[in-house]
């Protein structure tokens, strides 16, 4: 989900209904916790804060994003840039990424052989 629609309250209530979500988050939304809110981060510094099942993170690159999760913690993953360089991101970047996309990365695809059956 994107930043207009995304909440902890809204969060909260899809994980009672069994359904996890991912997305970006607003600073400015009710619920964020401060901590989260005021840490001032160089690139590549992530900081993050859990309750529950709900994860809320912010991830300094070229601009700062904050995430909200109730599938992902604040694990990290080596991903392929464009540039063909591997870079440190959280998965929970990386997944909304994908999901946004729709379209395989480097970093997703399966390199193996075919077997003809």
């Amino acid at each position: 989900m994107d930043n207009f629609y995304n909440s902890s309250a809204l969060a909260q209530r899809l994980k009672t209904l069994k359904t996890d979500c991912v997305g970006t988050l607003r600073l400015s939304r009710k619920d964020v916790p401060q901590r989260v809110k005021e840490k001032k981060l160089n690139k590549g510094e992530m900081v993050a804060q859990h309750s529950g099942p709900l994860s809320v993170l912010k991830w300094k690159d070229k601009k700062e994003v904050t995430m909200i999760s109730t599938y992902h913690g604040e694990e990290t993953r080596m991903n392929l840039t464009k540039c063909r360089q591997e870079k440190q991101k959280p998965v929970s970047v990386i997944d909304y990424g994908w999901s946004c996309s729709k379209r395989p990365t480097p970093s997703t695809l399966s390199f193996g052989k075919k077997e003809n059956g």
